[in-house]
Parts: structure tokens; C-alpha cells; sequence
């Protein structure tokens, strides 16, 4: 009897030795790495809440790091914003249930479906836009659009060079089947995702889609394209116009509207997308008082350079 005590008590203490500290089953989920590092500490399958609680948190994160450093006189400005911006968070999320949203007719609009059990989360990154997709309330793509800037600043062939310097030489590229030359897309990998980087040049810019690889990529490639979805231009002459245009500098999202009013006009390509959720919100310096006098204003004859985002740097361009 004493020896069957005896065992039973060696047993408890080798279990006990083996056992995970205290705590470790409340530690907070290790942030993916990788090509899957766009889901911080998110799994593909999640629930638009588990995102939307996520990114609320991110915000928070944010905002007591600023709140820390700011002086007394500045804390309630600052509160004010975060107030709107999770505001923006909760009011951010858009069902396709078959009503028109604006979406349909905007850079995204070959990333969904209608009346298909699908929905969108869009988040402001500065120099980019998340946007979060979900279909029958699961996660299976992050869709990453950079700034027209970024398409000002290197070419789509740059670009790509600049994600194989974060992500490692790209498993395959694609060619445009009409022309050699022409680099439409390269695809990266890891055990949960799969990385396309497109040419969404038709937008005046690039983009990088992240996929679920055990359901998003199935998604995505059993798509036909959608019947009203806007196509290149097939016109030699119209393609002409459109680069001459380009090429007087300004990008595509406002020099054709300049071309023909000949004012300049800041366009949002989303159009009737509603607001950004600006989780990224960087402060725009005040101009000095009393200097630059007439500086920003339209030369006789000429339009004004649109009040845009300086196009970012070197490796600067690559946020994801």
C-alpha cells in the first residue's frame, strides 16, 4: 500500500513538472510572421467582429502611446479624435447583400460579389488601404491598394523588386499573355498564404492580396469576372491620349478632369465608398504664418499642383 502511495506521488510531481507554467494559457496569441504577418495575431476564418475588435484595439494601442506623450493643454483634442476615429471603426463595416454601395464602381470592385454572403472592412493606412473580406462571416482576403503616389514614383517592375526585398524572390511572375515584356503580377507563399502583387494600373496603381490558401484561394480563382466590371482601354489612339496625359505628371486620379477643366481637382477613386478609417492618421504640420505668401495658388493659365501626400522613399513604399 505504501509503495502504490508512493508511485502515485512520484506520478504527481513528474505530471506536475511537465505541466505549462501559470499564465500561459491567458498569454496573448503570437503575431504571425511571414507572408501571413498582415494577420498580426488574427486567423484566417475569423468573424468580422474578432477584426473589428482587433483593429479597435491597434487604435487604442495608438492613441495611449500619443495620449502618454502629450501635453495637458493637448489631451482633449486628441481624445476628440480617437472618439471619431473608433467611431469610424464601428460604422466602417459594408454588407453586399445586393443594394448598391458605391463599391461597385471603384478599384475594388472585382474583390466581391453581391447578394454572395459577402462583406468589407476598409481601413486607412496612409500611404495605402486595407481592405478586409469576408464570405458567410469567415476572413479569406486582405487586399492592400497603395496611393496613386507610389505608381508616380517607380514603375510595376520596381515595385515588385521592392517586395522581394522584404519577401524574398517571388516564387512565379506573370507576363501579360499580349505582351512579353509586360510583368502583370508575382505571387509569394507561406504555409497559410499566398501573397499576389497585381498591376492595377488601369487605377494608377499597385496592389497586394493576401489570401487564405486553404479557402480564399479557391474563392478567388473560381471567379468569372463580373459582366459590368471595367476593361482596359482597347484603343490604340484612346491608350495614347491617356499616357500623354499621364505623362504631364499628376497621376490618373486627377490630370484627365484637370486635362478638360483645366483646374485641378483631387478625385477619390472609391467613389461613394464613405469614409476612411484612418487607423494610420499622421499629423499635417502647420504652414508658418507669414510665409509662402501666394505659393499653392495656380499660375495665370496654369492649374495648381493637387495638395497630395508626399509620395514615400526608397524601401519606404513597401508598409506590408
Amino acid at each position: 500500500m505504501r509503495l502504490l502511495c508512493l508511485a502515485a506521488l512520484v506520478g504527481g510531481l513528474i505530471a506536475s513538472a511537465h505541466a505549462a507554467p501559470p499564465g500561459d494559457a491567458d498569454a496573448a496569441p503570437a503575431a504571425k510572421t511571414g507572408v501571413s504577418s498582415i494577420l498580426g495575431t488574427l486567423d484566417w476564418g475569423v468573424s468580422t467582429t474578432a477584426v473589428l475588435k482587433s483593429l479597435e484595439d491597434e487604435l487604442e494601442a495608438r492613441y495611449d502611446e500619443r495620449l502618454r506623450k502629450a501635453d495637458t493643454l493637448d489631451v482633449d483634442r486628441i481624445l476628440r479624435l480617437k472618439r471619431a476615429d473608433l467611431k469610424q471603426i464601428k460604422d466602417s463595416l459594408v454588407r453586399f447583400d445586393g443594394q448598391r454601395t458605391g463599391f461597385e464602381a471603384s478599384i475594388v470592385a472585382e474583390d466581391f460579389r453581391s447578394g454572395n454572403g459577402e462583406a468589407m472592412l476598409k481601413v486607412e493606412d496612409g500611404p495605402a488601404q486595407r481592405y478586409f473580406f469576408f464570405k458567410d462571416e469567415q476572413l479569406w482576403k486582405v487586399l492592400v491598394i497603395y496611393s496613386s503616389n507610389v505608381a508616380r514614383q517607380l514603375d510595376f517592375a520596381g515595385f515588385v523588386g521592392q517586395v522581394e526585398g522584404k519577401r524574398g524572390k517571388a516564387a512565379s511572375r506573370q507576363m501579360d499573355p499580349k505582351d512579353a515584356k509586360r510583368l502583370m503580377s508575382a505571387t509569394w507563399e507561406d504555409d497559410l498564404t499566398r501573397l499576389v502583387v497585381q498591376d492595377r494600373s488601369l487605377f494608377g496603381t499597385y496592389a497586394m492580396m493576401f489570401l487564405d490558401k486553404a479557402r480564399g484561394v479557391p474563392i478567388e480563382e473560381g471567379r468569372a469576372p463580373r459582366a459590368n466590371a471595367l476593361q482596359p482601354v482597347a484603343d490604340a489612339r484612346a491608350d495614347s491620349m491617356i499616357a500623354d496625359i499621364m505623362a504631364e505628371g499628376g497621376g490618373a486620379e486627377n490630370n484627365v478632369v484637370d486635362k478638360i477643366t483645366g483646374q485641378a481637382h483631387a478625385v477619390e477613386l472609391e467613389m461613394g465608398g464613405g469614409d476612411l478609417l484612418p487607423l494610420r492618421r499622421d499629423e499635417v504640420p502647420a504652414a508658418p504664418k507669414g510665409k509662402g505668401k501666394g505659393k499653392g495658388k495656380a499660375e495665370k493659365g496654369k492649374p495648381a499642383p493637387p495638395a497630395d501626400r508626399p509620395a514615400p522613399k526608397g524601401d519606404d513604399v513597401i508598409i506590408y
